[in-house]
């Protein structure tokens, strides 16, 4: 990085030397491995874009096209919730950067790493070109996004681009993650390298950090209330950005027999885990005597029974339920908006990542005789409902798939007067599939919601129209007819 530091190595001399100072940044980008780049093409920037192309060769980072800036940002927050890693998104001046505002507040709201470049100026007036470099020059840029990116920063010479990108990215990746903006000067990005400004030779060095681990005794008291409880309770929200902590949420859920809900903001838990109880929340909630919500970013909300259409209807836990938070949303709190959620009370209040922190309650667990036999015997309980429900699912679909492939394999060749048809002299239908006899006996649990009881239902009705003559089948109105069969539409 800088110039020429004590104790500062310089990276090895690359096969292609940097010229300008965007040739810098794309140095910068590639050794911390950015893959992609996408923007929507501004001459605020267009050294950068210049230096992507003819200096990097459009290859890490790739540039992406795109045809607004907020779809730009948006690419980019996707792609770090599949990918786990960040790509740059590059701003045009102050429009570009007000176009893409709606983006990068999702991105914050998301707690999703983007990195943001922009250009402006040149910041030396008497370099400008009339008009329009003046209407797109602010002072300074950031003041527009700084309610909701994590860091902003406008480095005001070649030697300190770096720098500012380094302290941007350590910032970015850190829990609670989030999109920040570094502002490159013009001028800056077009001017000739200035002679021992250098990428640092270990980048590990400036951006390496240690995730947070709670408090040990804290994880000792919420080990001790989750050992001790009949009834525990897990509700998960955005574990699932990183797999050690689904895995952890896994394993920990099944030592203790404890159902899981999950709130949906990340992929937290198997949908098809026998534990797995979103549908049950209110339920399970009024029945907890232990709640332990990891990675929550509403807990006063996910605690409230519903009254439909988002309008709580109070409390839902028993007044007695002990209450143990584990999150990182403490640590990212900004005033502009108040997406930091209503205050809720707690009996344990763990701040830490959950990375760390469920693999170490987890190995804090004890047993406790009773406790422990009563949360075995309502976990096997709570498996038996599913059985059911995956096999009146799994029934519909292979009821669905033999109509769509043959016509429900029971539209009958019926004898001339039975339905209108005329043809064969007699009447033929294929035996009901065992799918489809499953269907009559397989029923959705009380737990669920009533639309499989209803398609299971419907669909029952359907195919036994279809299956046979019966007088029913006799009133349906031929459709089309071809020789002596006809399908019917009842």
């Amino acid at each position: 990085m800088i110039l020429e530091e004590p104790g500062v190595a310089a990276a090895p001399a690359p096969a292609r030397v940097p010229e300008y100072g965007s040739d810098l940044v794309v140095d910068l980008l590639q050794r911390l491995g950015i893959e992609y780049a996408a923007f929507n093409p501004g001459a605020s920037f267009r050294g950068l874009h210049d230096s992507l192309v003819n200096y990097g060769g459009d290859r890490h980072p790739r540039t992406i096209l795109c045809t607004h800036e907020e779809i730009a940002v948006a690419l980019a927050h996707g792609y770090a919730k599949a990918s786990g890693r960040p790509m740059v998104a590059a701003l045009h001046d102050v429009v570009g950067l007000q176009h893409a505002c709606m983006a990068i507040f999702n991105a914050w709201c998301d707690r999703v790493p983007v990195l943001l470049l922009g250009g402006t100026g040149p910041m030396d007036s008497t370099r400008r070109r009339p008009w329009i470099e003046w209407i797109h020059t602010a002072l300074v840029q950031g003041n527009h996004v700084r309610d909701f990116v994590k860091f902003d920063d406008q480095p005001a010479n070649a030697a300190s681009v770096v720098e500012s990108i380094l302290r941007a990215y350590r910032l970015m990746m850190a829990e609670p993650s989030g999109p920040v903006y570094v502002c490159l000067d013009a001028a800056l990005q077009e001017d000739p390298l200035p002679k021992g400004v250098s990428v640092p030779a270990d980048l590990q060095r400036w951006i390496r950090q240690s995730p947070v681990q709670p408090d040990p005794d804290g994880l000792k008291a919420a080990a001790r209330l989750l050992s001790e409880s009949r009834r525990p309770l897990i509700l998960a929200d955005t574990v699932g950005r990183s797999r050690q902590g689904a895995d952890a949420l896994r394993a920990l859920a099944e030592r203790l027999h404890a159902p899981v809900v999950d709130l949906g903001s990340r992929f937290n838990f198997p949908s098809a885990h026998p534990l797995e109880a979103t549908e049950r929340r209110e339920e399970l909630l009024r029945a907890a005597d232990v709640v332990f919500a990891v990675d929550v970013v509403d807990l006063w909300g996910a605690l409230q029974a519903s009254a439909g259409q988002h309008r709580p209807a109070g409390f839902a836990p028993s007044p007695m339920a002990k209450m143990v938070s584990l999150s990182l949303s403490d640590l990212l709190v900004h005033s502009w908006t108040s997406d930091y959620q209503r205050l809720q009370p707690v009996d344990v209040r763990l701040v830490g990542d959950s990375r760390l922190a469920l693999p170490a309650l987890l190995d804090l667990l004890e047993p406790r005789g009773t406790a422990d036999q009563e949360r075995t015997g309502r976990g096997r309980s709570a498996r038996t409902p599913t059985a059911p429900f995956h096999s009146a699912i799994s029934a519909l679909r292979s009821a669905t798939r033999s109509m769509a492939t043959i016509g429900c394999s029971r539209t009958a060749s019926c004898a001339d007067g039975q339905d209108g048809c005329g043809g064969s002299s007699t009447h033929t239908s294929t035996p009901a599939r065992p799918a489809a006899q499953g269907l009559a006996t397989a029923s959705a649990p009380a737990w669920a919601s009533d639309w499989p009881t209803k398609a299971v239902a419907a669909s029952r009705s359907i195919c036994s129209r279809m299956g046979t003559c019966s007088t029913a089948a006799a009133r349906c109105t031929p459709r089309r007819t071809n020789g002596s069969r006809c399908s019917r539409s009842c």
